[in-house]
Order: structure tokens, then C-alpha cells, then sequence
């Protein structure tokens, strides 16, 4: 039997909770669960699928661009504006 400690990842790291997917426990089956929320048919066509990858690709970008900064995003009245407000805002603009 081999201990969990020998793997070079161990499952507290690859099994963790996604921040942006509170069902999922897995980044892979988020990222799956959203990328086949965006086809409406078994199968698309091929420019669809380029579309939806490359809204992925800037999204990805995007977001990595903004965790890059410390900026605090702060409204009129004080209130701060949450990753989730600001990756609505990114989708928005596309």
C-alpha cells in the first residue's frame, strides 16, 4: 500500500476547493462544467468552439492581469468590490 505522503502532489493540493466554482471540487471539472455550459448543440460548429476558447484564453488572461496588481477597488460609498463583481465586469466588456 502506498502512503498519500509519497506522491509528489499531494491530494490537499490537487483536491482542494476552486475559488470560483463552490461545487466543484476539482479546477479541471470546473473548467469543464463552464466551457460545455457555452454549447447549446452535441456538436458545434468549429468556429463556435474558437470563439468560446478564446473568450476562455482572454478571461484567463484578464484575471491573471488583475490578481497581478494590489489594487483596492473601493465604491462611492466604501463598500469593496469582490473577484467576482470584477470577473463580471471583464465579461461584460467582451
Amino acid at each position: 500500500m502506498v502512503h498519500v505522503n509519497a506522491f509528489i502532489s499531494p491530494p490537499k493540493i490537487w483536491a482542494k476547493q476552486s475559488s470560483d466554482r463552490i461545487h466543484r471540487t476539482n479546477p479541471c471539472e470546473s473548467f469543464h462544467s463552464n466551457f460545455n455550459s457555452n454549447f447549446y448543440h452535441q456538436h458545434p460548429h468549429i468556429f463556435k468552439i474558437i470563439e468560446i476558447l478564446k473568450l476562455f484564453q482572454y478571461l484567463q488572461y484578464s484575471t491573471k492581469q488583475i490578481n497581478q496588481y494590489d489594487y483596492t477597488f473601493e465604491k462611492r460609498n466604501g463598500s469593496r468590490v469582490t473577484e467576482k463583481a470584477l470577473r463580471s465586469a471583464l465579461a461584460l466588456r467582451i
